[in-house]
């Protein structure tokens, strides 16, 4: 079923990769280090879409990136976190 969505909606594919990716940041990395470096690659990715939605949540992200980072270090989750995880979602649909 994805591959013929994506197929019809190039956009699409892309927008569910970048969001993929962003969830990714905060789950699979252990240590503020290694979360940083891919956050950089993926704030990368998100600026060469070019896709305002995702360049608004990445903004949001620098300005709250050491709250953010703390995610990484205790694994439990803030107000912020979750706010942004919210946002995350949104912009998929």
């Amino acid at each position: 079923m994805g591959k013929i969505l994506f197929a019809q909606y190039p956009n699409l594919q892309e927008t569910y990769s970048l969001s993929h990716s962003l969830r990714m940041i905060f789950f699979k990395n252990t240590h503020k280090d290694a979360e940083r470096q891919s956050s950089a690659k993926c704030y990368g990715e998100v600026d060469r879409s070019g896709f305002k939605s995702f360049q608004v949540i990445i903004s949001t992200l620098t300005e709250h990136h050491d709250g953010v980072l703390n995610l990484s270090v205790n694994r439990s989750a803030n107000i912020f976190a979750e706010f942004f995880n919210a946002k995350i979602k949104q912009s998929r649909t």
